[in-house]
């Protein structure tokens, strides 16, 4: 069996999910390789459902207006309209957050209505990791 029939054989699981990229680039990119993606998202996504039941976690999906400075690109063009979607997680190490596809929502769906108790701090994906690991 496959990781992707793997995948779909886990409680909760809706269906693939779309990788990062356009449509473009997704005819471009081999089934397999997008199958592994979904995959590899679903699994993360999973344990980031998990990190957002341990503590304070939100459910943002803002979209920077334009000219507003102090942020890393605009997410009106850096992001599929489907990857909009941010899980906030407040942890004692500091804040971290992940995008999440549009298809993925249903396995954060205890975050609904949860109201946002900071805004994105600036961290960078790095920060985010090392934040992590500082975790107990």
């Amino acid at each position: 069996m496959d990781q992707h029939r793997i995948a779909a054989s886990q409680p909760g699981y809706s269906g693939p999910i779309q990788a990062s990229v356009g449509p473009a680039e997704a005819e471009k990119e081999p089934e397999g390789l997008r199958q592994a993606k979904d995959t590899a998202y679903r699994e993360r996504n999973q344990l980031v459902a998990f990190l957002s039941r341990l503590y304070p976690s939100w459910l943002a999906a803002k979209k920077y207006e334009e000219g507003e400075e102090g942020r890393e690109g605009d997410w009106k063009n850096d992001w599929d309209d489907e990857w909009k979607l941010v899980v906030f997680v407040l942890t004692p190490a500091g804040q971290m957050s992940w995008h999440i596809h549009d298809s993925e929502r249903e396995i954060f769906s205890h975050l609904e209505g949860v109201l946002p108790r900071e805004s994105w701090d600036g961290h960078s994906t790095e920060q985010k990791y090392e934040r992590l690991e500082k975790l107990p």
